[in-house]
């Protein structure tokens, strides 16, 4: 196997070297000469992957990152716990979409009593994730 590379690998050079020489000097001179080093890359680099044909990728695990999965059940819980204490039977979720975190509100099940029957339900669930977290009121979807 390493003498048919070796082979091959000359033989491209050696193609090119006369490609090169018998070229006139030109644009078509740079195209051509371009398509050889790809060709020559494609020649270097096809050992590589043959190689990677032969490894088995079925037995790989995955790890979740633990600190992740930790710090983002953290913060729905406080979010949570403190939502509970003004309004009941709310739920929150965090959902971490690339580097932005968005906060996900169901107001679907929340108890009325006499007292928050004229609350803005909505602005003041962005009051509080806004004053107590610190999180824009463009991160947070309120349903329900």
């Amino acid at each position: 196997m390493f003498k048919t590379y070796l082979l091959a690998v000359v033989g491209v050079a050696i193609l090119s070297l006369i490609v090169h020489l018998v070229l006139p000097e030109g644009k078509i001179s740079k195209n051509v000469l371009y398509s050889f080093s790809l060709f020559t890359m494609v020649v270097l680099i096809s050992p590589i992957m043959k190689l990677s044909n032969c490894i088995d990728f079925s037995n790989v695990t995955y790890s979740l990152d633990e600190t992740f999965l930790n710090q983002n059940q953290t913060l729905e819980n406080l979010i949570q716990s403190e939502l509970e204490n003004h309004f009941a039977g709310v739920k929150a979720k965090v959902v971490k979409n690339g580097e932005t975190e968005y906060i996900f509100v169901d107001l679907s099940k929340v108890v009325l009593n006499n007292e928050s029957e004229h609350i803005n339900y909505y602005q003041a669930v962005k009051e509080i994730l806004k004053t107590q977290f610190e999180i824009e009121d463009e991160r947070v979807v309120i349903y329900g």
